[in-house]
């Protein structure tokens, strides 16, 4: 099923809910064939990020989306 922005802007639209929607495409490696332009959008996205904390050689096997999870607005 396609990642739905709609599922994590529960009560208003904002930048948590925006970047959990962008980098849920990356949750399931069948998206990089169903939604190939959100899964590269998301990969680069998520290097950029690398890039700014100086992370090069990252090795990445699953990613799990956490909204509002311990006082931490996205894990």
């Amino acid at each position: 099923m396609k990642p739905n922005f709609f599922q994590y802007a529960k009560n208003e639209l904002s930048h948590d809910a925006f970047l959990c929607y962008v980098l849920s495409f990356l949750t399931d490696s069948v998206n990089e064939y169903r939604y190939p332009e959100e899964y590269s959008f998301s990969k680069f996205l998520l290097a950029k990020f690398f890039d700014k904390l100086k992370l090069k050689s990252v090795l990445i096997e699953t990613i799990v989306i956490k909204q509002q999870f311990l006082s931490i607005d996205i894990l």
